[in-house]
């Protein structure tokens, strides 16, 4: 994601040339009118639209920023929340109580396997 828009990307107009050089030949030709007032004039106001669009798309680049932004940072909260949670969880565990209770676990899970052996091993063809 670019950091960045420059005022050169917003105001130039191609060829090196720029919206404020345009309206200082517009000022220039308002001096002294010449043969070519109309054309100037009609290039300046093409290129204050021309930089119009370009400004309109440099806020929207900048918008569109500023949303990803807002979502990193949402996220970025979540994940902080979760990892405090967690560490709080983890730091207050009571290790005696949790290996009493995986130990529980763990021989219930025996016990239900070998119910599931036993159940498995019988069939109907067995007692004909």
């Amino acid at each position: 994601m670019e950091s960045n828009t420059t005022a050169q990307e917003i105001l130039d107009l191609g060829g090196g040339d720029n919206v404020l050089n345009q309206i200082d030949r517009l000022i220039a030709e308002f001096k002294s009118p010449s043969p070519n007032f109309q054309n100037e004039v009609e290039a300046s106001l093409n290129a204050i639209d021309d930089t119009l669009g370009n400004v309109l798309g440099a806020m929207t680049q900048i918008g569109g920023r500023h949303n990803n932004l807002d979502l990193m940072d949402g996220a970025h909260v979540e994940n902080k929340l979760f990892v405090d949670k967690v560490t709080s969880d983890v730091s207050a565990l009571d290790y005696g109580e949790a290996s009493v209770r995986l130990s529980n676990y763990m021989a219930a899970l025996q016990a239900t396997q070998a119910s599931y052996m036993k159940i498995n091993d019988l069939s109907l063809f067995d007692r004909i």
